[in-house]
């Protein structure tokens, strides 16, 4: 069925239920009930409540998807009932946005985009979907999220949509874990040139030998399925288990935090073996962090007191792109079922989080427990100093730490020349300590960069690329076996590394 664009104001779709069965229409579903009617009804509904109330929609139609068309072609095409090759279009657009389109002001409708999703002709409607946080109910300061910008257009208009992808399972060719996979090769195919957006084809191929029955209608995966695919689509992912004591629990938190500062979505494990409850979803951000509070989360680094962000980060909460869910879901550790609960789904209570996969780069060597235990023992036993200190440690590439020396005004052109001339792998690791004081105004004493390349088996100092602290330069001394600081001409603090995720 043909269908010109149309607009709505969104609180029309959010509100009006004939209005989107009117959209649905477009989708020319042969043999749609009026159960599975209301069912659509229901998940547009859902998704479009989470965004604000004043937002600008332009439906298209007659669109191709590739991810959908993929789908179709290998799964849909083959079964008796006859299904649409062809999706809707969604594109929201800002407060300011002109319903009146004019060609000739395309700077309005570039200015105000807010991002696409694409409605499926499947009763689980929620397609792929890339959303500004900016659209969202919740404010927008409230969470801190990785993003990525992906190609997209409306009313042929190239634009850029700016968030993290997001979809629904089909539960026929994509349950949580094939969307999980898919999710991360989104984010990643778009953000850097090494990776490729993957499609649900290229996810069965790489699993068939890894299956020993069929794979559609899909049954879901484990979550080794989920690393090996990981693993074939060019990265070298770590598995983390939690632990059972409050100290091991902790840790497994702190790794998570650890990653996720650092730019790194994870594959997350959601199980409660008592409801028979296995779900994947994917940790894209945490909820936006009081500085104040690191001071609430003391940890013992040998002798040392330190104040740990990750743990504040972790203790705060994260947040979720969950394919049963609209994309951007916050919620604590201590309670990761809480949208399922206030969805009146009481036996989620008991959920946890009980692994996580970390999909690193894959000649990233150093883990985050190792990076973070090094740069330990180094404030322990290297550096003099320490206690009451707030330590952040995060993965980086080089490329985007030497973008942050260039912008460090408080180091002159010199000093930023001689920093740039550290020789630094692909990836570091760093490790940043300041006195609370300078923590809340964005400074550091103290900072380590150790090689992510490196390993805990070798020297110490073969790890360490640099450390900076209280006006020491440090450096292995051979006539005393042992790092040793000399005094620098560079200043005792320096402003700290703004992090990967906004």
């Amino acid at each position: 069925m043909n269908m010109s664009p149309k607009y709505y104001p969104i609180k029309t779709l959010q509100t009006d239920d004939s209005a989107l069965v009117s959209v649905i229409g477009y989708l020319d579903m042969n043999a749609l009930t009026s159960a599975e009617l209301r069912n659509m009804v229901a998940n547009l509904q859902t998704f479009l409540c989470d965004l604000r109330s004043d937002l600008h929609v332009v439906i298209e139609g007659i669109y191709v998807d590739s991810v959908y068309r993929d789908s179709y072609y290998d799964y849909y095409s083959t079964k008796h009932s006859t299904y649409s090759r062809y999706c809707l279009r969604m594109s929201f657009f800002d407060a300011g946005f002109k319903k009146e389109i004019d060609f000739a002001d395309k700077d309005n409708i570039i200015s105000n985009y807010l991002g696409f999703l694409v409605i499926r002709p499947l009763i689980k409607c929620i397609g792929r979907n890339v959303i500004s946080p900016n659209a969202k109910c919740a404010p927008k300061d409230e969470i801190r999220i990785c993003k990525v910008k992906v190609d997209a257009s409306c009313l042929g208009i190239k634009l850029k949509a700016e968030g993290f992808p997001h979809a629904s399972q089909d539960n026929e060719t994509m349950t949580c874990a094939q969307t999980t996979i898919w999710t991360l090769l989104e984010y990643y195919g778009n953000k850097y040139t090494y990776y490729h957006p993957t499609l649900p084809t290229e996810i069965e191929s790489i699993l068939e030998p890894f299956s020993y029955e069929r794979q559609l209608p899909s049954k879901g995966l484990t979550y080794n399925q989920i690393s090996v695919a990981l693993r074939n689509l060019g990265f070298g992912p770590k598995i983390y288990q939690t632990g059972s004591t409050a100290e091991e629990i902790r840790h497994f938190h702190q790794l998570m935090a650890c990653y996720i500062e650092s730019g790194v979505p994870l594959a997350v494990a959601l199980t409660d073996n008592k409801e028979k409850i296995g779900h994947a979803i994917v940790c894209i951000g945490t909820k936006k962090v009081d500085k104040h509070e690191v001071v609430k989360h003391p940890v013992k680094v040998g002798t040392k007191t330190v104040f740990s962000w990750n743990d504040t980060v972790a203790d705060v909460g994260f947040v979720f792109n969950d394919d049963n869910l609209p994309c951007y879901q916050d919620a604590t550790l201590a309670n990761p079922g809480k949208n399922y609960i206030n969805r009146g789904l009481t036996k989620w209570c008991n959920v946890k989080v009980s692994q996580f996969i970390a999909p690193l780069y894959h000649k990233v060597y150093m883990e985050a427990d190792t990076a973070i235990a090094l740069s330990e023992q180094i404030v322990g036993s290297v550096i003099p100093g320490g206690d009451g200190l707030v330590m952040r440690t995060l993965l980086t590439s080089s490329r985007t730490f030497r973008e942050h020396i260039t912008k460090m005004v408080t180091l002159p052109n010199e000093h930023r020349l001689a920093l740039l001339g550290i020789p630094m792998p692909k990836f570091v690791w760093v490790t940043e300590l300041s006195t609370p004081d300078e923590f809340y105004q964005d400074k550091v004493s103290t900072l380590l960069l150790l090689d992510a390349t490196g390993s805990k088996m070798a020297n110490l100092s073969r790890n360490i690329i640099l450390l900076l602290s209280d006006g020491h330069w440090y450096s292995y001394d051979d006539k005393s076996m042992a790092i040793v600081g000399k005094p620098t001409m560079l200043p005792k603090t320096f402003e700290a590394f703004p992090g990967n995720i906004k």
